[in-house]
């Protein structure tokens, strides 16, 4: 029955792009009885069509191909946010993929170790997120090595004297 619901209903179809327990995988065919998904490692994996039906199945290609990226770089104390917010935007601003509607965004989103930044912007194709994302780190990592901005930021470590004083150092 599960099999007539899949191909009646169509929730999931050929070629989507799945996450099923945590797993992201591709549908090559769906049957009556199972559904055959391939990893991203290449692995065949058959999945019986009940579990599809009462299980959570995110389709990433359900309505449409565009993805989502999310970046999140660290920096020190140190730098500059508002700079480092403005190399961000350029940096995703000259990809020529990155899709200018809805705009792409970068904020100020945590307090720590490090000021962290995040960047959230669209593809217009899911499956060339991997490779956008790997060009965008790139981008990031050489535009703030020319803007003098550390990606690692300082680790405080507190060490303790030989009077059982604390001392601060910098690793």
């Amino acid at each position: 029955m599960s099999g007539l619901i899949l191909l009646a209903e169509r929730p999931i179809r050929v070629g989507d792009q799945i996450v099923v327990k945590g797993d992201e995988e591709i549908v090559r065919r769906i049957s009556v009885r199972a559904t055959e998904i391939e990893t991203f490692d290449k692995a065949s994996v058959i999945i019986p069509n009940s579990e599809l039906i009462t299980g959570v199945v995110k389709n990433w290609t359900h309505a449409n191909t565009l993805g989502r990226i999310n970046i999140k770089v660290a920096t020190g104390y140190d730098a500059d946010a508002e700079q480092v917010i403005a190399l961000l935007k350029g940096c995703v601003a000259e990809h020529p993929s990155v899709l200018k509607q809805p705009a792409p965004a970068v904020q100020l989103t945590e307090f720590g170790s490090a000021l962290t930044f995040e960047v959230f912007c669209i593809v217009p194709n899911l499956a060339d997120r991997g490779a956008i994302k790997s060009d965008l780190h790139l981008a990031i990592l050489r535009t703030f090595r020319e803007a003098g901005i550390d990606l690692s930021p300082p680790q405080d470590v507190r060490l303790i004297g030989e009077a059982g004083q604390p001392a601060s150092a910098k690793a």
